[in-house]
Protein backbone atom coordinates (compact mmCIF):
# COMPACT_ATOMS: atom_id res chain seq x y z
CA UNK A 1 0.00 0.00 0.00
CA UNK A 2 1.78 3.43 -1.32
CA UNK A 3 1.70 6.25 1.22
CA UNK A 4 0.69 9.19 0.59
CA UNK A 5 3.40 11.91 0.20
CA UNK A 6 1.82 14.69 2.17
CA UNK A 7 1.67 12.06 5.23
CA UNK A 8 -0.70 9.77 5.90
CA UNK A 9 -2.29 6.56 4.06
CA UNK A 10 -5.38 8.65 2.99
CA UNK A 11 -6.72 9.98 6.89
CA UNK A 12 -6.63 13.52 4.79
CA UNK A 13 -9.41 11.54 2.31
CA UNK A 14 -10.93 10.19 5.07
CA UNK A 15 -11.74 13.39 7.18
CA UNK A 16 -13.03 15.54 4.18
CA UNK A 17 -15.60 12.52 3.18
CA UNK A 18 -17.08 13.67 6.73
CA UNK A 19 -17.48 16.80 5.85
CA UNK A 20 -18.63 17.00 2.56
CA UNK A 21 -20.33 20.12 1.53
CA UNK A 22 -24.29 19.44 0.14
CA UNK A 23 -23.05 21.02 -3.19
CA UNK A 24 -20.87 19.22 -4.72
CA UNK A 25 -17.36 20.69 -5.91
CA UNK A 26 -15.09 19.45 -8.61
CA UNK A 27 -11.64 20.47 -7.74
CA UNK A 28 -8.93 20.27 -10.58
CA UNK A 29 -5.22 20.86 -10.01
CA UNK A 30 -5.85 24.31 -12.15
CA UNK A 31 -9.05 25.40 -11.13
CA UNK A 32 -11.93 24.62 -9.03
CA UNK A 33 -15.49 24.29 -10.12
CA UNK A 34 -18.08 25.13 -7.61
CA UNK A 35 -21.96 24.74 -9.29
CA UNK A 36 -24.50 27.17 -8.47
CA UNK A 37 -26.66 27.59 -5.47
CA UNK A 38 -30.47 26.55 -7.01
CA UNK A 39 -31.82 29.14 -5.21
CA UNK A 40 -29.85 31.91 -6.04
CA UNK A 41 -30.19 30.75 -9.29
CA UNK A 42 -34.02 30.81 -9.43
CA UNK A 43 -33.74 34.51 -7.81
CA UNK A 44 -31.88 35.60 -10.22
CA UNK A 45 -33.64 33.85 -13.34
CA UNK A 46 -36.91 35.19 -11.89
CA UNK A 47 -35.44 39.11 -11.79
CA UNK A 48 -33.87 38.55 -15.53
CA UNK A 49 -37.25 37.41 -16.64
CA UNK A 50 -38.76 40.46 -15.65
CA UNK A 51 -36.19 42.72 -16.38
CA UNK A 52 -36.99 41.02 -20.55
CA UNK A 53 -40.43 41.52 -20.09
CA UNK A 54 -39.96 45.21 -18.79
CA UNK A 55 -37.81 45.77 -22.00
CA UNK A 56 -40.07 44.38 -24.51
CA UNK A 57 -42.75 46.74 -22.88
CA UNK A 58 -40.63 49.33 -23.75
CA UNK A 59 -39.95 48.67 -26.89
CA UNK A 60 -43.21 48.22 -28.31
CA UNK A 61 -44.37 51.38 -26.31
CA UNK A 62 -41.31 53.58 -28.02
CA UNK A 63 -41.93 51.67 -31.85
CA UNK A 64 -42.91 54.15 -35.02
CA UNK A 65 -46.51 53.35 -35.28
CA UNK A 66 -47.78 52.86 -39.25
CA UNK A 67 -47.46 56.32 -41.04
CA UNK A 68 -49.75 56.59 -43.69
CA UNK A 69 -50.19 60.00 -45.83
CA UNK A 70 -52.22 60.41 -49.74
CA UNK A 71 -49.41 60.65 -52.49
CA UNK A 72 -48.85 64.11 -53.63
CA UNK A 73 -47.09 65.78 -56.34
CA UNK A 74 -43.58 67.73 -54.66
CA UNK A 75 -41.80 70.58 -56.12
CA UNK A 76 -41.72 71.98 -59.32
Amino acid sequence: KPLDPIGGSGQREQRGARTEPKVPVQNNKAFTVIPPNPKRRREIQKKAEAELAALEELRLSRAMSYVSINPSSVGG
